[in-house]
């Protein structure tokens, strides 16, 4: 919920989550009694359309405005009827700052979908439209944002112990607020800077229309060419007959173009809501600093809450999605740095023009190579090709793994003696210097020497085979 007194000054009080009457009714009334609010029909307050938030304003605040988010109110109308035309027309519906503007809007919602128009026949439109808002509040705001914005700042201390809870929140709103008055100091202009924005813009569509003096403050406004419109502004009293300027208390560009024609600063025509001296006495009370909680003197006082019923299950951390969330369960992938992402766009194709395919899925480019090729006579078919890596062959016309084994073998050997050819040469060298002995000089010892050295030699053929 979110509560305003004057526009563009708008305090978040409380994200408030009700069932039924009693906690809103409480705090509501609590509310009242804190700041004191006499006369309420100068406040407004706007809600996420829920239930029990509606009879506790009308109870305690019977004379505020009670306004709902738009926002939430389309979420609710799109899981019924979805539709981009249907959304620019309720959205313009709800921007209309004029009772005839929203007509024609609603007018254009029934044309398009009888069931869309008779969904907001319940809905009260002094709730969501500027045409039906009252001008006292100076504010034409149609979402909660600020209350959302509030509400993402004190999220890390929702969970937490109720006295941990609200010293976060404690110090948050204290460095907030001495940081709104440092920075209202450095203010220059007559406005704050958002304000000098939102003027300087509206000051560019200025040069649209021209300006005829029907007196000394009161101007008729006319748009360029012959169906321009026409709208009549009072530069006394503020008011122009679009009611933007009513609404926001920020000139509007009919009468940025009357103050243009008079040679007037727009600035000071803007409400005393938006001036600094304002800003700076809402921001000026000083919320305090405290000493810790260990330093705190023990007090026997009972504190009565109110009623509450314990809700089954865990209470729940993340938001309820919205109807158009819910089948989005992974978030789109980036774009890459200096492209375009191709998300929802349909290809064209460059050789026939027509969409749902490209150059190489093309008839055309299909047709053009079977006929190079040949392809569709029974007698000349071309062969599919296959694409996976094909298997080195065995070097030497190897059929098999045993034939491949036995003549990597025989070249292991080669290696083996060609590598030991030098220690060879070196050992017939010493057996030349030697002299000879009885076994080398008598046959028969070097037959049997012959036939002993056979299965050393088998004995190690079979360790070489069990180190393949």
């Amino acid at each position: 919920m979110q509560t305003m007194g004057c526009s563009q000054l708008h305090m978040p009080l409380l994200r408030l989550r009700t069932k039924k009457h009693g906690p809103g009714t409480w705090f509501l009334f609590l509310l009242k009694c804190d700041l004191k609010i006499e006369r309420d029909s100068s406040y407004t307050f706007i809600t996420d359309k829920q239930k029990g938030l509606g009879n506790a304003i009308a109870g305690w605040f019977p004379n505020a405005e009670h306004r709902h988010c738009v926002r939430h109110l389309y979420n609710n109308f799109k899981a019924k009827h979805p539709g981009e035309g249907l959304k620019q027309l309720v959205w313009n519906a709800a921007r209309s700052s004029t009772v005839v503007w929203f007509n024609k809007h609603m007018a254009d919602l029934r044309e398009l979908s009888e069931g869309a128009w008779s969904w907001f026949q319940d809905k009260n439109p002094a709730q969501w439209s500027r045409a039906y808002f009252k001008d006292e509040s100076r504010c034409d705001l149609l979402l909660n944002n600020l209350c959302e914005s509030f509400n993402a700042v004190i999220l890390p201390a929702r969970d937490k112990h109720i006295l941990t809870m609200l010293e976060k929140i404690r110090m948050d709103m204290m460095v907030r607020q001495s940081n709104r008055r440092v920075a209202c100091e450095r203010w220059k202009d007559l406005v704050g800077p958002r304000i000098k924005k939102i003027i300087d813009k509206i000051g560019q569509r200025a040069t649209e229309y021209r300006a005829h003096r029907a007196g000394e403050f009161i101007f008729q406004i006319t748009g360029c060419g012959e169906h321009g419109s026409k709208h009549a502004v009072d530069l006394g009293l503020h008011t122009c007959t679009c009611k933007r300027w009513q609404l926001s208390g920020i000139p509007c560009v009919h009468a940025v173009c009357a103050l243009r024609f008079k040679k007037q600063e727009v600035a000071l025509y803007c409400d005393d809501y938006l001036m600094p001296s304002t800003y700076m006495e809402a921001y000026n009370p000083i919320i305090y600093p405290i000493a810790g909680q260990e330093d705190w003197e023990p007090v026997d006082y009972p504190i009565a809450p109110p009623l509450f019923k314990q809700q089954p299950g865990r209470p729940k951390m993340k938001r309820v999605k919205e109807p158009g969330e819910r089948n989005q369960t992974t978030a789109p992938p980036a774009p890459k740095e200096g492209k375009l992402p191709k998300t929802g766009i349909k290809m064209s194709c460059r050789v026939c023009g027509q969409q749902g395919h490209n150059k190489l899925g093309c008839p055309i480019t299909k047709a053009a190579k079977a006929a190079a090729t040949g392809e569709g006579s029974s007698s000349n078919k071309r062969k599919r090709t296959n694409n996976k890596p094909k298997r080195a062959s065995f070097p030497n016309g190897c059929s098999n793994l045993k034939d491949q084994i036995i003549r990597s073998r025989k070249t292991w050997k080669k290696m083996k003696e060609t590598a030991g050819g030098t220690s060879t040469s070196a050992s017939a060298s010493q057996s030349v210097q030697q002299p000879p002995t009885q076994s080398s000089q008598n046959p028969a010892a070097r037959g049997a020497h012959k036939k002993s050295s056979q299965p050393m030699q088998q004995s190690q053929a079979s360790s070489e085979w069990a180190g393949l």
